[in-house]
């Protein structure tokens, strides 16, 4: 039983012709693309239009996930305190509410001083 190429999908010419697409990409990798970032077609970037690769895509990507790796290790953590039946037993009670009301309404719909 012949084998099938697992993710190679067949590509046509406009006049029907066969067209290998992963063959055509690998020949073309080293390629400077067209535009202003100075980049191949693998990533890599490049220093001139002659095509020498000043730094490669790998480490590129490493240095991105070097970063993001720091980046989350140094996050600090929110400090959660969990009560506990000491902290409770400890909470001070107030002694000097006063009985009746101090503040009234004004007309605004404001509470202010009674005596105000």
């Amino acid at each position: 039983m012949a084998k099938k190429h697992v993710g190679r999908k067949q590509y046509y010419t406009a006049k029907g012709k066969p067209f290998n697409m992963d063959q055509f990409r690998q020949e073309h990798e080293l390629t400077p693309a067209v535009g202003n970032m100075r980049v191949n077609a693998r990533g890599d970037e490049i220093k001139s239009s002659r095509g020498e690769i000043e730094k490669p895509r790998s480490a590129k990507l490493s240095a991105y996930y070097t970063q993001l790796r720091d980046e989350q290790i140094t996050k600090k953590q929110p400090n959660i305190q969990v009560a506990s039946e000491d902290n409770l037993k400890t909470t001070k009670k107030r002694k000097n509410i006063p009985k009746d009301d101090q503040w009234v309404e004004d007309a605004d719909g404001n509470f202010v001083p009674k005596d105000a």
